[in-house]
Parts: structure tokens; sequence; C-alpha cells
């Protein structure tokens, strides 16, 4: 019944760009919305999907403005695109400008702990231990005053948070 309103499967940049790319998806959704009389987003898959292609190659900025633009959406969608995005960083050896993200990352997502958790992991890579138990000691706070399911985890960070 609703087969005309899905958006074409696609794995790859490839695919994705014979489609029209992100902006053919957003149209397509847009339309759908308007036949239904009510806005209409493109689904959370599809979002991920798209972030995963970017991630790939290494678009980070892409990633980030995909997360900027569904952060409303989909909040954790966009706080782990964002936060892959730095781990991605930090393995193409890129420190500062993951330091940047993951920071970033923790004033879009200020109630997430594990975002000073991901900081952390950052500060422990250009050896900043001081910064690292910082973060830690945040996503404690944040993880307290949530009840986070893994408060015990970041507690046990603070004290060493640059130990394997």
């Amino acid at each position: 019944h609703y087969a005309a309103y899905r958006f074409p499967f696609f794995e790859e940049r490839a695919e994705l760009d014979s489609l029209g790319g992100l902006r053919a998806i957003e149209e397509h959704f847009q339309r759908f919305g308007q036949q239904l009389g009510s806005p209409a987003r493109p689904p959370e898959s599809t979002i991920d999907a798209v972030g995963r292609i970017f991630l790939g190659e290494g678009k980070h900025v892409e990633v980030r403005e995909l997360a900027l633009a569904y952060r409303t959406d989909y909040p954790a969608l966009a706080e782990q695109l964002i936060n892959q995005a730095g781990y991605d960083l930090l393995r193409r050896g890129q420190f500062p400008r993951a330091i940047e993200v993951f920071t970033e990352n923790t004033a879009l997502f200020p109630d997430s702990p594990n975002t000073y958790d991901s900081l952390a992991d950052a500060h422990c890579r250009v050896d900043n231990g001081t910064a690292a138990r910082e973060s830690m000691r945040q996503a404690v706070v944040v993880a307290e005053r949530r009840s986070h399911p893994r408060v015990d985890r970041y507690r046990s960070r603070v004290a060493r948070p640059c130990a394997n």
C-alpha cells in the first residue's frame, strides 16, 4: 500500500548518488508528507545509512551537518554519528580535530555521559591525563544525575582514565 512512498534501498555511495543523494531523499519525503498532509522526515535508518557512507569516506564535515540537520528528530543517532566521526578522526591521527569534534558533542548533548567518556578517550590519545580525568568526572556527574546504567564504569575510570 505504501510502496510508492519508500525510498529505494542503497548501501554504497554510488547507489546513493545514482538515486540523487541526500537531497533526493529529503525531497522524496517532503513530497510524501505533502501528499499525506503532514510533515514526513526520512526514517532514522535511512539517515544512519547516509551517515555510514559519509563516515566511510572520511567526510566528517558532512557527517556533522547531517547530524545537526536531524538532531531534533533523531538525537541519539545525531550524537552517535558525531561520536563516530570523532573516533574516525582519532584513527586517522587527526587528534586536535578529534578533540574538537568530541568537545562539540559534549556541548550538543550535555546530558549524555558517553560524550564525556569519548572526549576522555581522545585526551588519553594525546597523553593529557588531566583533561581526560576531568572529562570522566563530568561523565560521572551526568551519569549520576540520570541514573545511567554505566555510572559505575564511569566512576572506575576517574582515577585512571587512560588505563586500558
